[in-house]
């Protein structure tokens, strides 16, 4: 199998380099770390719901979209990158999603071990520490072939992060950012700026290297040639344009954060009998949990709609509508005054 172990590159590099060995159909193992900064959204996802574009355009953060499901997330030089590029043929993968995550990622989980950080798999695609996220993983089929990225964070921007996110406002955002810090963890965080010294990039590329060699059998190293090249730059192109990174156009009903497996907050928007109202609340393994709720309904009819809030709890996302429906057709709803329409 190629090895590509190439240091830090030019950002937009650090992604297509995968892309273009996926197309090619050529199985090998990435490392890598981009020499600037960026964000990158899911294959998946609106960019226009997910990130704030004055806000990127202002900060000079461009934008990359994967063909690689998953969330958005803020990429630089304190995140070190593994890409895993195999045919669909490859007879180490298996057909259950679990077993290739768990089977795929526990070289990383090993050398995080040799870091002296002890970090576990996590069910579906997490590493962990003491449940707290510490790597970003994604996985899906390109070409002919099915590739897993992720990386080992050795330091994170939680600032930066939820500011490139377009959310509906500046309280959501801090709750967010509150719920990253408390979810996320880093290789500097866990084992101390001195300890962490003591791996720079380039030491732990060589550990993920060694880890999945373990794994993988032999691995050539290769630098990038003609053929990559030319399939990179191509993908540039394409990979760059407006319609690519805007596509996915839908309409907004929920605003949702993935925070790590199994954590989401979500903010919903709601037109109801008494006014518009929007409900907070975070999804735990699939159903609502920790719901807060505000707006000109909430105001209005506070004690009528505490029973509300109580019933939005435990039940999954895509019910959230419908109950506050069924809530609001039991209720009497004056029609505001002309006066309280004015204020």
């Amino acid at each position: 199998m190629e090895l590509y172990n190439l240091g830090r590159v030019p950002w937009e590099q650090s992604q297509l380099i995968y892309h273009a060995l996926a197309y090619l159909g050529r199985e090998a193992l990435c490392t890598c770390l981009p020499a600037t900064r960026y964000f990158c959204v899911g294959y998946h996802q609106d960019l226009n719901q997910e990130v704030d574009l004055e806000f990127s355009a202002d900060n000079n953060i461009p934008v990359f979209r994967r063909e690689v499901g998953g969330g958005g997330v803020y990429l630089d030089s304190n995140q070190v990158f593994f890409q895993l590029i195999l045919h669909q043929k490859n007879q180490q993968i298996s057909m259950c999603r679990e077993a290739f995550f768990r089977k795929f990622l526990e070289p990383v989980v090993r050398a995080y071990h040799r870091m002296g950080i002890p970090a576990q798999y996590e069910r579906p695609a997490d590493i962990a520490v003491r449940n707290r996220k510490i790597s970003g993983i994604g996985a899906g089929e390109i070409g002919d072939c099915v590739v897993l990225v992720g990386n080992v964070l050795v330091d994170f921007d939680f600032d930066t992060m939820c500011k490139m996110l377009k959310v509906p406002d500046d309280k959501f955002r801090a709750r967010v950012q509150r719920a990253m810090e408390d979810n996320m963890t880093t290789v500097r965080r866990e084992i101390g700026d001195r300890a962490a010294a003591r791996w720079g990039q380039a030491e732990i590329a060589d550990l993920l290297v060694s880890e999945f060699g373990k794994l993988l059998g032999s691995l050539e190293p290769r630098r990038v040639d003609g053929e990559l090249r030319r399939k990179m730059d191509q993908l540039a192109h394409s990979m760059t344009k407006h319609s690519w990174l805007h596509k996915n156009r839908r309409p907004l009903q929920r605003r949702t954060v993935t925070i790590r497996a199994g954590l989401q907050l979500c903010q919903e928007s709601i037109e109801t009998p008494a006014g518009p109202m929007s409900i907070e609340f975070e999804i735990r393994n699939g159903v609502s949990a920790h719901v807060a709720i505000s707006g000109d309904a909430w105001q209005r009819y506070p004690a009528e709609l505490t029973g509300l809030k109580s019933s939005l709890i435990g039940i999954p996302p895509k019910e959230i509508r419908t109950a506050v429906s069924r809530h609001f057709s039991g209720m009497r709803v004056q029609r505001q005054s002309l006066t309280d329409e004015r204020a």
